[in-house]
Order: C-alpha cells, then structure tokens, then sequence
C-alpha cells in the first residue's frame, strides 16, 4: 500500500500564504473587551472576519497596484482606499492617520 504524504495543492497555497501574528493586545471598550493582532500576510486569502482593517500607505498614493495589499483588496473585494469616505481625518496629527466610516 502507498501512502501519498504530497502536501495537497490547495494546503499548500494556503501555507504560502499564511499570516504570521507579529503582536497583539486587548482594548476595553464600551461593549467589552476586545483584541487587536498585528499580522503580516496575504490578507485576502487567509478568510478572517475583522471589524477594523490598518494599512499603510504613502499619502495620497492609493492606487490599487498588483501584487500589493491594496491591489489584492480590490481584486478580491472591489475595494479601493481613493473610494472611501473619510470619518476621521488625523493627517494634519503626528499619527498621519485616517478612518474610514463603516463598510457594510
């Protein structure tokens, strides 16, 4: 009897693309508490259910480029950073930073 060990195709592409938690901590919030993870990976691929999303990006240069996290957020979700409607802008602030409102 042969056994096949051979990582199947699908696994494989999914290990390649794995996230790799680099940090984290908890917030206490009005509605309890909650975590928030720094990871480094293929953010479209990996299937995770978030409420916030941090990218970094140069100012004004949203472009959805291949081969980049912007470029597989709009291939796979459609989404484009230019779209959004600001909530609240804190790039005039040391944090250089902006929030989206909400996405349904």
């Amino acid at each position: 009897m042969l056994i096949d060990t051979a990582t199947p195709p699908q696994t494989e592409r999914k290990l390649r693309h794995a996230a790799v938690l680099l940090n984290f901590f908890d917030v206490n919030t009005a509605t309890g508490e909650r975590s928030v993870e720094l990871q480094v990976g293929d953010y479209p691929l990996l299937g995770l259910q978030t409420d916030l999303l941090v990218v970094s990006a140069f100012s004004g240069h949203y472009t959805p480029v291949r081969r980049t996290l912007l470029g597989h957020l709009h291939e796979a979700y459609g989404l484009k950073l230019s779209d959004l409607e600001i909530a609240l802008d804190l790039r005039s602030s040391p944090l250089k930073t902006w929030v989206s409102v909400p996405m349904v």
